[in-house]
C-alpha cells in the first residue's frame, strides 16, 4: 500500500466528529510508519460557529502528526483532478460522510484510477437520519448514493448496531465495525481539583454535570435541560450544569429556557471548547451526560471515559458496553429518564463515581485508543486492495 487518503469536508472543529476522525486516524497510521494524507474537498464554514484554528493546529502535537499531508480543495472539480492525478491502484482513498456530491465524485475518479475507496458513513445511514429530509434523502439514495457504496472496498460501521440497522438498506458491499478512538490523557487518582474552571468568561466549580457536543436538536439539549430542571425541582443540593459547544442551531432556544425556567446560575453555556481547554473541563466534571437522539459513535463518550469520568448516555448512542462494563448508565431519550440518572449518579459516593470511572477508562485502554483503530483499519486497506487486485502486493 502506497499511501492511504484520508477524505473530508473540512478541518473546523466545529464540524462534528468526522474531521476529528480523519485527522486521528491519518496521524496515527503516520506514526505506525504509513503515508497518509488529509485530503479536504470543501472549506465551507458555518460563519456563528467557525474556530479561528483548525483540528490540524489543535492537534499539532499527536504523533505521525508532523508526517501527515494536508491537501485542500474548494470545489469537486478540483478534487476530481488531484485524485486522478496523483492516486494509483496502490492506494487507498477512505471517504468520511455520504450524501455530499463531492464524495461521490471521489469514489468515481477512485474507481478510475483503480484505488479502492472506503467509506464511513459516521452515522448517516442510520434509521433516524434517513428519516430526516426524508424523501429527498430516499431520491438522492436511489439515483447516486447506493451505486456509490454498492462500489465501495469496504464500509465502516464504527458500532455493531450501526452495521445492523444499515441491514435493512440491502448494500453490496462489505460492511465491517472498526470503532473509533481516543486519546489517553493522565488521570488523578483522588477525587480531583475544587478549583473553578472559567469558561466563555464563566467560572463554574466541580463537580459539574457536563454536557459536550453541537447544541443541535439531534443531540437531545432539550432533553438534557428538562433531565435537570426536574433534579433541580427536587431540592437540595445540585451539581451545576454545563453545557459546552458550537451552535448548531439550538444555542438561542436553550438559552431562552434557562431564562424562563430560572436557572442561569446553575446552568453555564460558554460555548465551543477545544484543545487544553476542554481537557481541564473535563478533568473536573462529576459526571458526562449525552442524552442524544442519534449518534453514529461519540468520541466524547471515549473522551470521558478516558478521562476516567462516569457518564450517562441515552440507548440512541448505541454504546452499551457503558453499562455493561459499569462505567455509567444508559437511559432512554426522556426528560424524566435522564434526569433520575442524574440524580443517581450525583448521589454516588466519590469511591463509587472512581470505580465507574476507572472501568470505563479500562474499556478504552482495551479497545478504543487510535494506535489499536489504525492497526484494524490498515489490515481491512489490504484486504479491500487485494479484493480489487487479488496480484497486488500490499
Amino acid at each position: 500500500m502506497r499511501s492511504v487518503h484520508q477524505i473530508c469536508e473540512s478541518l473546523d472543529p466545529a464540524d462534528g466528529g468526522a474531521p476529528v476522525v480523519a485527522v486521528h486516524i491519518a496521524a496515527a497510521q503516520a506514526a505506525a510508519g504509513s503515508s497518509a494524507e488529509i485530503v479536504l474537498h470543501g472549506i465551507r464554514r458555518r460563519a456563528s460557529v467557525a474556530s479561528p484554528r483548525d483540528l490540524v493546529e489543535i492537534h499539532h502535537s499527536l504523533p505521525g502528526m508532523g508526517n501527515v499531508r494536508v491537501e485542500r480543495h474548494a470545489s469537486a472539480r478540483s478534487l476530481g483532478r488531484f485524485l486522478r492525478g496523483t492516486v494509483s491502484a496502490q492506494d487507498v482513498v477512505h471517504l468520511h460522510g455520504v450524501w455530499d456530491l463531492s464524495l461521490l465524485l471521489a469514489g468515481a475518479a477512485s474507481r478510475r484510477c483503480g484505488a479502492a475507496y472506503v467509506v464511513t458513513p459516521h452515522g448517516m445511514l442510520d434509521p433516524w437520519c434517513l428519516r430526516q429530509s426524508r424523501w429527498k434523502k430516499r431520491l438522492v439514495l436511489a439515483v447516486a448514493v447506493r451505486r456509490f457504496l454498492d462500489r465501495a472496498a469496504f464500509i465502516q460501521a464504527l458500532t455493531g448496531d450501526e452495521s445492523r440497522l444499515m441491514g435493512p438498506l440491502g448494500l453490496k458491499s462489505r460492511v465491517c465495525v472498526v470503532p473509533n478512538g481516543v486519546e489517553l490523557p493522565e488521570v488523578s487518582d483522588g477525587p480531583g481539583s475544587t478549583e473553578p474552571v472559567e469558561v466563555g468568561g464563566q467560572k463554574v466549580v466541580g463537580p459539574y454535570f457536563l454536557f459536550l457536543a453541537r447544541l443541535h436538536h439531534k443531540k437531545g439539549v432539550d432533553v438534557l435541560l428538562e433531565a435537570y430542571r426536574r433534579v433541580v425541582s427536587r431540592g437540595g443540593a445540585v451539581w451545576p450544569l454545563v453545557v459546552a459547544g458550537p451552535d448548531d442551531g439550538g444555542a438561542t432556544q436553550l438559552r431562552r429556557e434557562v431564562e424562563a425556567w430560572d436557572l442561569p446560575g446553575r446552568v453555564v453555556v460558554p460555548g465551543p471548547v477545544y484543545g487544553d481547554q476542554k481537557d481541564v473541563l473535563l478533568e473536573r466534571a462529576g459526571a458526562l451526560v449525552l442524552p442524544s437522539r442519534q449518534e453514529g459513535f461519540s468520541l466524547t463518550i471515549l473522551e470521558a471515559m478516558a478521562a476516567a469520568k462516569p457518564v450517562i448516555i441515552s440507548d440512541q448512542c448505541h454504546f452499551p458496553e457503558v453499562a455493561a462494563c459499569g462505567a455509567g448508565l444508559e437511559v432512554a431519550v426522556d426528560g424524566a429518564a435522564v434526569g433520575k440518572a442524574m440524580a443517581a449518579v450525583q448521589s454516588w459516593s466519590v469511591d463509587k463515581r472512581g470505580a465507574a470511572g476507572a472501568a470505563g477508562r479500562a474499556l478504552v485502554e482495551r479497545s478504543f485508543t487510535w494506535p489499536r483503530v489504525a492497526d484494524r483499519l490498515l489490515s481491512e486497506y489490504r484486504a479491500g486492495l487485494r479484493s480489487l487486485s487479488p496480484d497486488l502486493k500490499v
